[in-house]
């Protein structure tokens, strides 16, 4: 081969050479794939990062996934609308724009890799002939696929909670059927009628879209997430093109911190009227006993469940109960558990602990709460076995003869039993709650502290007295003391803190309790924490204790 050609070679080398180095000290320093700190316009900082995979995980010798600003092309490319790469479908309740990039979907992985890049890049390089700003061009792979470890979109997901839905519920724009009725649950709402083979809406059979949607397609069923967006997004699109109000079509408008405090929250939301009850008896072995007309030899209180302060106080979604449908829990979780339920049993359902859709799981986690931590993040949790059944479960048999009970009549009943329950906490009379206390654990470096027990208490007693959680659980009027007054008997004189805690410096090797000063310093101090009270500090000792002069 003639030396021109080594030579040739050689400087394409070294030209090839300069422009790895360039491309390294590019990314290297932030500006390529990384989510670089403080930088807005970065993968990882941005909620309309999305990812292009056209080929499974686990393919070998392949490019990573494209990362695709959304929001950046929709802003960039204003004089041209969303056919610019999305075609019509007919998938969904209506016409409507298809959220694949267009003529990819039906495509293989090779063919749809070779139509991104004729599409993509020739826009790119169309905008560059014209001397605009432009994404990657032929030469630049990395510019579009960059390793997904570098990339981590902070988005957020939205919730269609009771506010949202009255929203739409009440948006005179959205209509269904106007000719046969004000109300428009039609619009959004439907079943798939399998005579008809299309979707329908049926009146009384409204529920959650992620009933039938689920995180995957699941045969001719699309994932929640693209129902969400193919029907949403659209219907707020069409509304956008005719000049009327309506929900977001970027990214950000439902998926960033921003874009949700944006959303105007509805506070008084009329009720979702699904044939619902008010109050509503809980009993397993209720139905069999209507049909043999006899009470079982054993079984458990009825409890009286409050549907309606669980619908205004409790949740924002009926999902937060009602996770796969809108049905009775027994309709899934049976006594033995089923197929149809997870095989997770009744009682199961009602009492997990641990699980946030069970009665006793989500009142544990009320708990949390700060005007309840203060008080709960410090007792030792409570399992199934310490639990006080007769709270809920107070319902026996007299109450619940004759056989059977109809509906309205068990409603009634449980309603009953609902308006009996307390609606503040029982309370110590004020007169007898000391007003202050001396505590002069420290008096050798500190003057005592004077302890404003009665404000604590009344503090107390303003953020939880109606609450009715609280109410129930909290029977007895020194019930609220024990949270400070911890593993003795209720009573208004309850023994001293040096009963149990010594006085000692140190408590003694081996045991189970804090010694006197660790004991005060952690409850105090971990209280004020646990209920964001930013004064006094936990690091400022004089506000409690003056600092002991030489006079004393």
């Amino acid at each position: 081969m003639p030396d021109h050609v080594f030579w040739r070679l050689g400087k394409a080398g070294l030209l090839a050479a300069f422009f790895l180095m360039f491309v390294w000290v590019l990314f290297a320093n932030g500006s390529g794939g990384k989510a670089a700190k403080g930088n807005p316009d970065s993968p990882g900082n941005r909620v309309d990062a999305l990812e292009i995979r056209i080929f499974e995980k686990g393919e070998t010798h392949q490019m990573p996934p494209a990362i695709f600003m959304h929001d950046r092309h929709t802003s960039t490319l204003k004089d041209r609308d969303c056919s610019a790469c999305h075609e019509e479908t007919d998938e969904g309740a209506e016409a409507a724009l298809a959220f694949e990039f267009k003529g990819t979907a039906e495509l293989s992985s090779e063919a749809a890799k070779k139509r991104y890049h004729a599409d993509c890049i020739g826009c790119h390089k169309d905008r560059a002939g014209q001397f605009e700003k432009t994404g990657p061009l032929v030469e630049n792979c990395r510019g579009c696929h960059q390793p997904p470890s570098d990339v981590r979109p902070q988005r957020k997901q939205i919730s269609f909670d009771r506010s949202l839905h009255f929203k739409h519920e009440s948006a005179e724009p959205i209509t269904y059927q106007p000719e046969k009725s004000d109300e428009n649950c039609g619009a959004c709402h439907h079943v798939y009628d399998e005579q008809a083979e299309k979707l329908i809406y049926k009146e009384g059979e409204e529920g959650s879209c992620r009933y039938c949607h689920k995180p995957q397609r699941i045969d001719d069923t699309r994932s929640f997430k693209n129902a969400a967006h193919d029907d949403c997004v659209n219907c707020h699109r069409r509304f956008k093109e005719d000049d009327i109000k309506a929900g977001p079509v970027e990214c950000r408008g439902c998926h960033s911190v921003e874009g949700l405090a944006e959303i105007e929250r509805i506070r008084d939301v009329p009720r979702l009227d699904r044939g619902q009850p008010d109050a509503r008896i809980m009993a397993d072995w209720l139905a069999a006993a209507g049909e043999s007309g006899e009470m079982p030899a054993q079984y458990m209180k009825a409890a009286a469940f409050d549907h309606l302060q669980h619908e205004n106080a409790a949740a924002d979604t009926c999902r937060k109960c009602h996770h796969e449908s809108l049905e009775a829990c027994r309709a899934c979780h049976k006594s033995k558990g089923a197929e149809e339920g997870g095989f997770v049993s009744l009682e199961r359902a009602m009492h997990d602990m641990d699980s946030e859709r069970s009665c006793t799981g989500c009142h544990k986690d009320q708990n949390t709460a700060g005007q309840c931590a203060g008080c709960h993040a410090q007792m030792p949790e409570t399992r199934f076995a310490g639990l006080d059944c007769e709270a809920c479960h107070a319902l026996g048999a007299e109450r619940l003869k004759p056989l059977p009970l109809g509906d309205e009549k068990k409603n009634a009943i449980a309603g009953s039993a609902v308006k009996a329950r307390p609606d503040r906490i029982r309370t110590v009379a004020e007169d007898r709650i000391p007003e202050e206390l001396e505590i002069d654990v420290m008096v050798d470096e500190y003057q005592a502290a004077q302890m404003p027990h009665r404000k604590i208490v009344n503090t107390l007693v303003d953020k939880i007295g109606d609450n009715s959680l609280a109410a129930v659980f909290h029977k007895e009027a020194q019930t609220l003391c024990s949270g400070c007054h911890h593993n003795s008997p209720p009573g208004l004189n309850p023994p001293k803190c040096t009963s149990c805690h010594t006085a000692a410096a140190k408590a003694p090797p081996g045991s189970d309790r804090p010694g006197l000063k660790a004991a005060y310093h952690g409850q105090c101090i971990e209280c004020h924490k646990q209920m964001g009270l930013e004064e006094p500090a936990a690091t400022d000792c004089k506000a409690c204790h003056e600092e002991r002069n030489e006079n004393g």
